[in-house]
């Protein structure tokens, strides 16, 4: 594909009307050639890498409408490449399968709620923002939950979780001479007991009031961290 019509294709094509329609921030200014292309005043590359997010985001967009309808397994990619306007090749451009595309879902949608609250002080926050994210998606999350690929859900789980508490771990370690494995350990151990609890309240149909649950899990917390650092420190003497 030539730039010509690489630019033909992303600024009038499905994508961008898609964009468009759904309030996504995007704009482009005339197309310019002066030795590299830009758009924006960025180069050419940097207009194709937000496309394909917007791609990415729109297939998401559409899975989540389908399963309002139907379950995951009964889902085609053919549906979801209609639904959006791309070609087949387009979708496994970006995915190797729709499972993929799920994985992909969950941590996006993860990591945009933690929003950087991975300190000992805002540590709460971003777990209560994984809690929101998870609900705000629940028709998306049970239906993904009660079929096969309920390991996606799990690792994404696992993914977000352990990045929030290896941020509060390492903040509370600075200074003392545990080692980077004894920080992952801890980090770990703390991930499992919360991914459990989280899983749970998923499988009970996320009735319960997860500010209660973020609550009891602040309080169980509470010390315990500091508390392993300094064990593995005294220990080290």
């Amino acid at each position: 594909m030539c730039l010509q019509e690489a630019h033909l294709q992303y600024s009038k094509g499905p994508i961008t009307a898609w964009a468009r329609q759904n309030s996504v921030c995007y704009s482009h200014s005339e197309f310019n050639v002066h030795g590299l292309l830009r758009i924006d005043g960025r180069p050419f590359f940097y207009y194709y890498f937000c496309m394909s997010n917007l791609t990415k985001l729109a297939l998401e967009q559409s899975l989540k409408r389908f399963l309002l309808k139907k379950p995951l397994d009964k889902i085609t990619i053919k549906d979801l490449t209609d639904d959006v306007g791309i070609s087949r090749m387009s979708f496994y451009y970006h995915f190797k399968d729709i499972y993929d595309l799920v994985e992909w879902s969950c941590i996006y949608d993860a990591t945009n709620a933690l929003k950087g609250n991975k300190t000992y002080d805002t540590w709460q926050e971003g777990l209560t923002s994984i809690f929101e994210a998870v609900l705000q998606n629940k028709p998306f999350i049970l239906n993904v939950y009660h079929t096969t690929t309920q390991d996606s859900i799990e690792r994404f789980l696992f993914t977000t979780v352990h990045d929030l508490i290896l941020g509060v771990v390492r903040e509370k370690a600075q200074g003392t001479n545990i080692s980077e494995e004894q920080i992952q350990f801890i980090a770990d151990f703390y991930k499992y007991s919360f991914v459990g609890i989280m899983l749970d309240w998923i499988g009970k149909g996320m009735n319960e009031d997860y500010n209660e649950i973020v609550y009891n899990m602040t309080n169980t917390l509470h010390g315990s961290i500091a508390n392993s650092i300094s064990n593995f420190t005294n220990e080290a003497k």
